[in-house]
């Protein structure tokens, strides 16, 4: 199984034809939910318009999860991501390693993140020594240079 984080411009949210064309066709192709994660930036999901949130929450009853990332205020409510169907939180592994409340902040946010049943991934892990600190705080998953460049999921 693989699974691919697929990021949502906030000019795909405000177009309201686009965005309902788009819930149609992928409710109409429900077997994509389990492969498909739809990313958004932290800030782009507290905007969100209340037709957009309704869009959005047809799409998670349906099974498809979202992922939230740029991540810039620590601060999050887990059961308010929950409702909306988020499955994850990308924080960039500088805020992760230096954020409000250091390392107990992060440990608190990973472990609050957990009971509600979303996984974090830090992000933007590009060096060894990052890497290190980041294991030291139990981390699941990362992403980053240092791992490889984006590539094509296969060759075309």
């Amino acid at each position: 199984d693989v699974g691919f984080f697929v990021h949502v411009s906030p000019n795909t949210l405000a177009d309201a034809a686009f965005l309902s064309e788009f819930v149609d066709f992928l409710l109409e192709n429900e077997d994509l939910a389990p492969h498909l994660f739809f990313e958004f930036a932290q800030a782009d999901a507290a905007a969100r318009t209340p037709a957009v949130a309704k869009a959005l929450a047809r799409l998670g009853e349906a099974g498809f999860r979202f992922s939230l990332d740029t991540i810039e205020d620590t601060a999050i409510d887990p059961a308010a991501l929950k409702a909306m169907h988020v499955g994850f939180v990308k924080i960039a592994a500088d805020l992760a390693l230096a954020g409000e409340g250091g390392a107990e902040g992060f440990a608190d946010l990973r472990s609050k993140l957990a009971r509600a049943g979303i996984e974090l991934i830090v992000e933007k892990i590009e060096s060894e020594p990052v890497l290190l600190e980041l294991l030291d705080h139990d981390i699941d998953f990362g992403q980053g240079f240092l791992f490889g460049a984006p590539r094509l999921s296969r060759e075309a």
